[in-house]
């Protein structure tokens, strides 16, 4: 996971944002070791990607490409669009981490009630 800040610095557009965080997310489970692995993403371009539906832009195939290399690690690899209505708890993560500049693993215990809801957008 070396490659954070380079490719973080680059990834201020969405598709290509939750791309780095999906690739950021397997790595971490590939070092874990995790066999089955499911990855739900609100951004439908990024999903169309991944299953061959859309073209990939220039600025993520490279990234997509690092996503593909890593697949192999999982004996079971699921990846599904989630409307942002049903996956509030992992916006809202994401918004409390990069509001605090909290990046890597941190402890639930560290997260806020107001953060933790999955039925209403945080802040």
């Amino acid at each position: 996971m070396e490659e954070f800040p380079i490719i973080w610095r680059q990834s201020f557009v969405p598709p290509i944002t939750e791309a780095v965080v999906i690739l950021l997310g397997s790595q971490l489970a590939r070092d874990y070791a995790w066999s089955s692995v499911v990855i739900e993403s609100d951004c439908l371009n990024l999903i169309n990607y991944w299953n061959g539906s859309a073209e990939v832009p220039w600025s993520a195939a490279h990234i997509l490409q690092r996503m593909r290399d890593l697949a192999p690690s999982f004996s079971n690899l699921i990846v599904s669009f989630v409307p942002r209505q049903c996956n509030f708890l992992a916006h809202n993560l994401v918004s409390w981490a990069f509001t605090c500049n909290s990046f890597g693993e941190f402890n639930a215990t560290e997260v806020p009630e107001s953060v933790s809801q999955d039925h209403v957008q945080w802040i």
